[in-house]
């Protein structure tokens, strides 16, 4: 199996993670250190054993299988991969954080991937939520989006 990382994101890398904003669902990620060198090496060339050893090389432990399955799960429910790759690749279903957790100890809790998602509404959204709409009760000229309220509404 070679996952392969979906293209249509901006990637910002930082020191300790990574940044992405996916174009598509408008959904921003942070990925730290582990979840990031798995996703960068998901090029549709690289095994996942290959991607294992990749990992732990950078991350200078003795990471298993199971973190690198995680990865890749949860990286494919943020649909960060291409859609090829299915579930049934990995063993089934990839290992659930709970699972690697008891399966490896709490002392390898620090090598678990994680990815945050949030979800950016359009800069339409935004404007809409900061100011007051036509016909709207208002108490001052710039909670409008007209900046005029007249006798208490937006105008």
């Amino acid at each position: 199996m070679v996952p392969i990382a979906r293209k249509n994101v901006l990637v910002r890398e930082l020191e300790d993670e990574v940044l992405m904003y996916d174009l598509e669902s408008e959904r921003a990620h942070c990925l730290n250190q582990t979840a990031a060198i798995v996703w960068k090496h998901c090029d549709g060339k690289t095994s996942v054993d290959q991607i294992l050893h990749i990992l732990q090389s950078e991350s200078h432990s003795s990471v298993n299988e199971s973190i690198v399955l995680l990865a890749l799960e949860q990286l494919k429910k943020a649909r960060l991969l291409e859609d090829p790759i299915t579930t049934a690749d990995w063993k089934s279903r990839g290992p659930t954080r709970r699972e690697v957790l008891r399966k490896l100890g709490a002392a390898s809790a620090v090598a678990l991937p994680v990815i945050s998602s949030i979800l950016i509404a359009p800069a339409a959204a935004h404007a809409s939520a900061l100011c007051t709409t036509t016909g709207r009760p208002c108490a001052a000229h710039p909670e409008c989006c007209s900046h005029l309220c007249v006798l208490g509404r937006c105008a």
